[in-house]
């Protein structure tokens, strides 16, 4: 199974994607990079019938420190190979299968156009960026007693702020989990199919994501 993260998450953010239609290149940094965490802000939630499990979550990992090229949205900006759960209700995440989980962007959001390729990006027209991470988790102690083995891909809105007119920069915000998605049971014969995940990240330390 392939594994691109997430977040979960890791602003991923960004892979933002950010490619001129103007220019021929384009690269993005982000500063400080290398070693980051996403804390849930409070809980993030798995809710399917008849089930609710809630862990507070701390996603810890790399984001690349050098400068990346702006491709097709599918370039690899870092990673997640480890994850805490605490504090949680309605079950336990027991633990996360195939780490590390790959950070990649896919596509972002510009003024006037959502959802537009890199490659149709103007770098001063960024807004957001949606990020899609693959991850496998195993709760237990579901209803009491039961493990339930769920994979999934996630999608996360993290909004950007623009800070330099030129060259562009921007401070990336939370990382927001979008509403429908969807994890599906991989095993568990007494699991719900389905379930939907909810909640959202900080990004620490704060990322600011320059275009060169």
């Amino acid at each position: 199974m392939r594994k691109t993260m997430v977040s979960t998450a890791l602003a991923t953010v960004v892979l933002l994607a950010l490619a001129s239609t103007a220019s021929a290149l384009t690269s993005y940094t982000f500063d400080p990079g290398g070693s980051i965490s996403q804390v849930s802000n409070g809980r993030i939630s798995f809710e399917a019938e008849g089930i609710t499990v809630e862990c507070a979550l701390t996603l810890s990992g790399t984001i690349s420190a050098g400068a990346i090229r702006a491709g097709s949205g599918g370039e690899t900006i870092g990673n997640v190979t480890r994850i805490a759960a605490s504090s949680c209700n309605g079950g336990q995440l027991r633990t996360a299968l195939e780490l590390p989980w790959l950070i990649g962007g896919r596509t972002y959001l510009e003024t006037g156009g959502p959802n537009k390729l890199p490659s149709a990006a103007d770098p001063d027209e960024l807004t957001g960026v949606l990020i899609r991470t693959e991850l496998v988790v195993l709760f237990s102690e579901v209803l009491g007693f039961v493990e339930c083995l769920y994979a999934g891909l996630l999608e996360e809105l993290a909004p950007m702020t623009k800070i330099i007119a030129s060259p562009p920069a921007y401070t990336l915000g939370a990382l927001v989990l979008l509403p429908g998605n969807v994890m599906t049971r991989f095993s568990g014969i007494l699991c719900p199919d389905e379930g939907i995940v909810r909640g959202s990240f900080a990004l620490t330390p704060r990322q600011t994501l320059a275009v060169t």
